[in-house]
């Protein structure tokens, strides 16, 4: 990339403000992906999300001018060595941005940007907060030689990925495993998921606008982050830390796995920041004491019992839970509203 950029004759930061084509300081993976394809690198949309969020190391949805040059090995502030530009080469107006497009879980086409739905699905969307259908065990501590008994569970229905089809009138999601105390799976009604109604259609129908609101409501973190892991049992245990999309958001709880390899993006959904406050219901439920290892204790950081680690005996920092409103519009911030939806005249 920066050998493309150099042979157009610019530098890092011209390349930067070309790119950015609305202006605002910062690059969107939409203007990251117009401005590789400008260069004549045919990147995968995938390939471009990559890139994007290896760049954006403070995981707020946007990349800075010194983010881009740390991901082209240029942020040491080396003087960047320029050639003589192509003929025609320089554009004299900015690169037009492309949207990323790719389908999610459902099969439905995903974009950058707002999403159109109406007034009336708006003010009449619901939350839900329900017990999970079924679970399947992922780790016990059997085999830890640890003083306490705890065990992680996942829900059943989901193989972690969520299975309701496109139009559902209810939409729910996975928001992280699950944990308990002991061995045994845990009462369901302790085991509980938000979903979000539509309840201006009747209670068979399918909702036009659910999938695309559930997406940008509780989107799909970046990337995810190992947090503790622990071999001693019986089962190898893996934490793994969700990074939303932006600050706009957090994650309810952590996803775990057996092996090493993260799982996918779409395994779980974060949800807005301000849906949320503090946790006063985090209890610890196990922790490493007298196994081989890395220190480290698990905890079911909200009502829901989600599964939050870390890698010491003391309590995680940023617990939330989630506020027990009924509509959706009245816990979700005006200027939130406005990134994420247009509303249909």
């Amino acid at each position: 990339i920066t050998t493309l950029i150099h042979n157009k004759g610019l530098r890092i930061r011209d390349a930067f403000e070309l790119f950015d084509h609305d202006g605002d300081g910062v690059l969107k993976c939409s203007e990251l992906y117009g401005g590789i394809t400008w260069l004549g690198l045919s990147l995968t949309p995938e390939a471009i999300q990559e890139l994007f969020s290896k760049a954006d190391v403070d995981s707020d949805g946007k990349v800075s001018m010194t983010e881009f040059k740390n991901v082209l090995d240029l942020g040491d502030g080396s003087e960047e060595h320029v050639f003589e530009p192509e003929d025609g080469a320089v554009p004299h107006e900015k690169i037009a941005p492309i949207a990323i497009t790719k389908e999610d879980e459902d099969g439905e086409s995903v974009e950058e940007g707002p999403v159109e739905i109406t007034n009336k699905y708006w003010d009449k969307l619901e939350f839900e907060f329900t017990p999970v259908a079924g679970l399947k065990e992922v780790w016990t501590s059997l085999g830890t030689t640890s003083h306490s008994k705890a065990s992680i569970w996942q829900r059943a229905d989901s193989s972690f990925v969520p299975s309701i089809k496109v139009g559902a009138r209810e939409k729910r999601g996975v928001y992280g495993c699950y944990v308990t105390e002991g061995h045994s799976e845990p009462d369901l009604k302790n085991a509980q998921t938000l979903q979000i109604k539509d309840t201006s259609i009747y209670q068979w129908s399918g909702s036009k606008y659910n999938t695309r609101t559930m997406r940008k409501l509780c989107p799909h973190p970046v990337r995810f982050r190992r947090e503790w892991e622990n071999t001693s049992g019986k089962k190898h245990l893996y934490i793994w830390r969700p990074i939303p999309p932006s600050g706009d958001f957090v994650a309810l709880g952590m996803m775990a796995t057996n092996t090493d390899q993260a799982p996918s993006v779409e395994s779980m959904r974060c949800v807005p920041l301000a849906w949320c406050t503090p946790s006063k219901s985090t209890h610890s439920t196990w922790d490493s004491s007298g196994t081989a290892g890395r220190p480290g204790s698990l905890w079911a950081g909200n009502s829901f019992n989600l599964l939050v680690a870390n890698a010491s005996m003391n309590r995680p920092d940023e617990l939330y839970e989630l506020k027990r409103a009924k509509k959706v519009k009245d816990i979700t911030p005006p200027e939130l509203v406005e990134k994420l939806f247009t509303f249909k005249k």
